[in-house]
C-alpha cells in the first residue's frame, strides 16, 4: 500500500476533520490522548480537540489531573483520531506544551454551563467518597455557583 502525505499535513488534517464533522459522528473532535506514568505504564483516554494550529493540536485539562501530571513529566505524548465512517485514522506524536492562561480562559468560556459545572464537580480520575454520586457533586456546585 502506498500513501502520499500532503505537502501540508495540518491542512490535510483540517480537511479530514471538516469531513468528519459533516459526517455521522456525534463526537468528531474526540481524540485518544496517550501518556505514560512515572512507572512507564501507558494510559489512554479520550479528550476533546479544541483547535488545530500551525503549532499543534490543542486540548484542555485540569492542571491537577493525573493526565496533566503525566503530560508535565513526559517528553512526548500521542494523539489518535479514528473516523471509522471515513475509514481514516490519524496518529500524532508530539512534545506537549501548555497553552496561555488567556487561551485557556477563552476555551473555558466557550463551554456550555453544564459542562463547566461538571468540570468543577469532578476531581478527574479520583474516586467519589462512599455514598457520594457525581450528581450530588454537580448539585452542590450548581447551588454554589448558579447557572450562569
Amino acid at each position: 500500500m502506498s500513501v502520499h502525505a500532503a505537502s501540508d499535513p495540518i491542512a490535510r488534517f483540517r480537511d479530514w476533520q471538516r469531513e468528519a464533522a459533516a459526517g455521522v459522528l456525534s463526537q468528531p473532535n474526540a481524540m485518544c490522548l496517550s501518556t505514560v506514568d512515572a512507572d512507564g505504564v501507558p494510559h489512554a483516554r479520550f479528550v476533546d480537540l479544541k483547535t488545530v494550529t500551525a503549532d499543534g493540536f490543542v486540548f484542555c485539562t485540569s492542571h491537577e489531573s493525573p493526565k496533566a501530571v503525566q503530560i508535565d513529566a513526559a517528553s512526548h505524548v500521542s494523539l489518535t483520531f479514528w473516523w471509522d465512517h471515513a475509514g481514516r485514522q490519524v496518529r500524532i506524536l508530539g512534545v506537549p506544551a501548555r497553552i496561555t492562561h488567556a487561551a485557556a480562559d477563552t476555551f473555558w468560556a466557550e463551554r456550555g454551563r453544564d459542562a463547566q459545572l461538571a468540570s468543577w464537580s469532578c476531581e478527574q480520575s479520583r474516586p467519589l467518597s462512599p455514598g457520594e454520586t457525581l450528581q450530588d457533586r454537580v448539585a452542590g456546585v450548581r447551588a454554589r455557583f448558579g447557572d450562569g
